[in-house]
C-alpha cells in the first residue's frame, strides 16, 4: 500500500470512528433507562466537566442490565452507551477484562513517540491491540488516542462501572 493509499485508508477509518461516536452520543443506549440496580456509582471529571452515574443489575455474577445518567461530552456519552450495549449478558470478570483492554488500548506503550498526525495515529491505534482483545464495536474509542486529554472522557464510564462493582451492593 502506497503512502497516499495508507493516508486515505487512515482518514476513512478516522471518519468511521468519528461517525460511530457521534451516533452513540446522539442516541445513547441505556441513557436514563430506569433499572433495579444492584450496583451504582457516580464520578465527576473536573478537567472536562463530565459527570456520569453507572447503574448495573448483577445477578449471580452476571450483568443483567446496565444504564447511565449524567451530563458529559460526546466521547464520554458514546463510551457509556457502548458500555451499556456490551455489559448485559457478560460476567463481572468479562466486563473488567473489557475495561482493562480498553485502558490498555488507549494508554498502552503502542502510542509512545508517534507523530501527531490524527489519521496515522488512528490507524496505528486501531492496530495497537490484537483484534480479539477489543471488540470491534469499541474500536472507535481508540480514535481519541491522539488527544491525551480526551482519553479520560472515553475511560470514565468504564472506571465508574468498575467502582460500582467494587462497592457495596445496593439493597
Amino acid at each position: 500500500m502506497s503512502g497516499g493509499e495508507h493516508d486515505a485508508t487512515a482518514a476513512g477509518l478516522a471518519g468511521l470512528y468519528r461517525e460511530a461516536i457521534r451516533r452513540h452520543a446522539a442516541h445513547p443506549i441505556g441513557f436514563r433507562v430506569p433499572i433495579e440496580a444492584t450496583h451504582r456509582h457516580e464520578e465527576y471529571n473536573p478537567l472536562c466537566g463530565d459527570r456520569i452515574v453507572i447503574s448495573l443489575r448483577v445477578v449471580a455474577g452476571t450483568i443483567e442490565q446496565a444504564a447511565f445518567d449524567g451530563e458529559a461530552c460526546a466521547i464520554c456519552m458514546a463510551s457509556a452507551s457502548l458500555l451499556c450495549s456490551l455489559a448485559p449478558g457478560r460476567t463481572v470478570a468479562e466486563l473488567r477484562q473489557l475495561s482493562e483492554n480498553l485502558q490498555r488500548g488507549l494508554n498502552g506503550d503502542a502510542g509512545a513517540g508517534l507523530a501527531r498526525d490524527p489519521g496515522s495515529l488512528t490507524s496505528r491505534a486501531h492496530s495497537a491491540l490484537p483484534q480479539s482483545d477489543l471488540p470491534e464495536v469499541l474500536q472507535p474509542l481508540l480514535g481519541v488516542r491522539p488527544y491525551p486529554s480526551r482519553i479520560r472522557c472515553a475511560t470514565l464510564p468504564w472506571t465508574v462501572a468498575l467502582e460500582a462493582l467494587a462497592g457495596r451492593a445496593e439493597g
